[in-house]
């Protein structure tokens, strides 16, 4: 596959997963753009041992957390910190119309059960691509996955 076609065939996949960790659409439209020139300058580098998309999105990560880095002038110890912070702008998550029950319901979860849901039900990603990503092992997610699950279905039954 080209560079050109994948960028092209997963724009919108890029930009769903940018907005996951930017607060506005022009910067999700930004790291797109920087995903994009990193990707045609690593692009020949790509060792299949992931999908294209899951290696574009380590990518794109990266290149969040270093900017993050720079404007902030911190350090971060782990991925965690870098997720983190996406999930602070679960604002977006509270203003779309979601009723209260539900909205409450999520916010009861850990952090580590957003973004697992989040990763799975919403961007349908895969157990092993989510593991791969958080840096966790496919039945860590699976637990995570199953238990947020629950935790929902429970809050909701009697809405």
């Amino acid at each position: 596959m080209e560079l050109t076609e994948f960028i092209t065939g997963h724009r919108e996949d890029l930009l769903f997963y940018a907005a996951t960790f930017t607060r506005t659409d022009e910067a999700a439209e930004d790291l797109v753009q920087d995903t994009s020139l990193r990707l045609c300058e690593v692009w020949d580098s790509f060792n299949g041992d992931s999908e294209r998309l899951t290696w574009a999105k380590r990518i794109m990560l990266n290149l969040y957390t270093d900017d993050l880095r720079s404007r902030l002038d911190i350090e971060f110890s782990s991925i965690d910190d870098v997720a983190e912070d996406a999930l602070a702008c679960e604002d977006d998550f509270y203003d779309e119309g979601f009723s209260d029950e539900t909205t409450g319901a999520f916010a009861r979860l850990s952090r580590r059960e957003k973004e697992v849901l989040l990763l799975s039900d919403v961007e349908s990603r895969t157990s092993s691509e989510i593991a791969e990503d958080l840096d966790l092992s496919k039945a860590t997610v699976k637990s995570y996955l199953k238990s947020a699950r629950r935790k929902m279905r429970n809050a909701l039954v009697n809405v």
